[in-house]
């Protein structure tokens, strides 16, 4: 999402209803291509579990370069974590966890 704007696996390939293909995926660490740039090494190592602490990773974010420059992050608001919750639990309702015990 944050380099590419979208989830990863949600660019075109797979639909709303693909979610638990897509989990299956990222369980097996089958991951979408990244490029080489030092964003896209980091989300590799990170998709990798490469991070002992989630201080690693945020010393290392430090450094990327337009960390210090880029706005900062601000909290969510009540009315779009809603939104999303719903969205998460119809995933969930629609067979999104089924099977997903099955390796």
């Amino acid at each position: 999402m944050m380099t590419r704007g979208h989830e990863p696996y949600d660019d075109g390939e797979f639909g709303p209803k693909d979610g638990g293909k897509v989990v299956q995926l990222l369980k097996r660490g089958q991951f979408p291509p990244l490029g080489k740039d030092d964003l896209d090494q980091t989300i590799h190592r990170c998709w990798n579990g490469e991070y002992s602490l989630l201080k690693d990773l945020a010393n290392e974010t430090k450094l990327l370069h337009g960390a210090i420059d880029l706005p900062r992050a601000v909290p969510l608001g009540q009315e779009y974590c809603s939104k999303v919750r719903k969205e998460c639990q119809q995933l969930i309702d629609d067979g999104l966890l089924s099977g997903i015990n099955d390796s």
